[in-house]
């Protein structure tokens, strides 16, 4: 689901739009990182000669725009009846490692 600016949270996302991949363990208090798939028919195309980092900011840009008044996105442990909010997409790219 989504959440928006006022914690309304959205429809459930069909199984065929978003998709998490499997297995996830994160300890609790702790931070991670995961893979959430989403399969937008609007999503921009990629260019031919366009480089992976351009692109990726494309897809950044383009996410911004469709998640324009949400904070983030919600992920529910059925098993377990958690609520788990993930952050908006930032809207800057990520630092580079040298």
């Amino acid at each position: 689901m989504v959440k928006d600016d006022n914690s309304t949270l959205s429809e459930s996302m069909p199984s065929g739009v978003a998709a998490i991949e499997f297995p996830v363990f994160i300890p609790a208090k702790q931070k991670g990182t995961f893979i959430v798939i989403l399969n937008f028919a609007t999503v921009p195309p990629r260019k031919p000669a366009e480089t992976d980092d351009h692109y990726h900011e494309t897809l950044r840009a383009y996410l911004q725009d469709e998640l324009k008044g949400s904070i983030g996105f919600v992920v529910f442990d059925e098993a377990n009846h958690y609520e788990i909010d993930l952050p908006k997409p930032s809207a800057q790219p990520p630092a580079k490692t040298p």
